[in-house]
């Protein structure tokens, strides 16, 4: 069994993101995961993957962005479109996202690579579940 620590090995590699930062944009996307999906899902992959519940929650510190003036901007400009609060929504992780320090430019490719070592490491079903439930996650 894959430990977390695994993953941010693998993806700090392969994206040429330093180590503390994939780290830290890990916690993000499992922040993200921990508030959209259903408790019994997140309670199966952080059992699945050890290692994993200790970088959700406040173990993880960042700060908790919302992508600044040009977020706000974008926000605004999203809901006077009618483009809904899902866009905001996406701007406000991103903004998580790059307060790690992490290239917002990786990560698609960070959850991408992610819910792959989900995959890995439990089964489809639950990375489809992941994926319907956390719309974000696709969108990033």
């Amino acid at each position: 069994m894959a430990e977390i620590t695994d993953f941010i090995s693998t993806a700090s590699r392969d994206l040429g993101e330093p180590e503390h930062t994939t780290r830290a944009a890990t916690g993000v996307l499992l922040d993200v995961i921990r508030q959209h999906a259903s408790s019994s899902d997140v309670q199966t992959l952080l059992n699945a993957i050890p290692g994993a519940s200790s970088l959700s929650g406040p173990v993880v510190q960042r700060s908790r962005s919302s992508g600044g003036l040009l977020g706000g901007v974008l926000k605004s400009a999203a809901s006077r479109f009618g483009l809904g609060s899902s866009v905001g929504t996406t701007i406000d992780v991103l903004g998580q996202f790059h307060s790690t320090g992490f290239s917002t430019h990786s990560v698609g490719r960070l959850a991408s690579m992610f819910m792959g070592f989900v995959r890995a490491n439990t089964n489809d079903d639950l990375a489809q579940r992941l994926m319907r439930d956390v719309p974000h996650l696709g969108g990033l």
